[in-house]
């Protein structure tokens, strides 16, 4: 098969959205072929979705993220089998089980596993503003999480970077 945009068949991560709004085909295609022929441009049009996202439940880092002063989320645990570099994800606030307001969607630009003792000032600073130690990180996810937080616990260090206009 041959590759470029001159290609009648591509591979394609896509949705297929009737013009009324709804969704005209739920399966996920994104190991389909489709040809770009066989689409009715008048009916139907292509729709690239992010199929992952990052949930905060806190409304104060709404308006963090909006201002860029968070870009990075430190999460319990090894999530590097989630989380790639250059995937896009979604960014979304709200309550679990509940409404979430889409804030952006963003690029992830680095995915690191360490332990929580192993972070920088600088690494806390890009995940919550307010906190620059890491007996004070702790403590705040031992909030989140429910749970005693460790300086030897794992955490994930994902970085993302913010999508300015409209991106599909």
């Amino acid at each position: 098969m041959r590759s470029g945009l001159a290609n009648d068949r591509t591979l394609l991560n896509l949705e297929i959205w009737h013009s009324s709004g709804e969704s005209a085909n739920h399966k996920n295609l994104a190991q389909s072929t489709v040809s770009a022929k066989g689409i009715w441009p008048h009916l139907y049009s292509c729709v690239a979705v992010p199929q992952f996202a990052l949930n905060f439940y806190s409304p104060v880092v709404a308006d963090q993220l909006r201002t860029g002063r968070k870009t990075a989320t430190i999460r319990l645990g090894d999530k590097s089998p989630k989380y790639k570099k250059g995937m896009i994800v979604t960014v979304l606030v709200g309550t679990r089980y509940g409404a979430r307001e889409k804030i952006f969607d963003a690029v992830i630009d680095k995915v690191e596993v360490k332990s929580l003792g192993e972070l920088s000032p600088r690494e806390i600073e890009h995940d919550n503003p307010e906190i620059r130690r890491v007996d004070e990180l702790a403590r705040w996810l031992g909030q989140l999480y429910n749970r005693e937080v460790t300086e030897s616990d794992q955490i994930t260090v994902i970085r993302f970077s913010q999508i300015i206009g409209t991106m599909f």
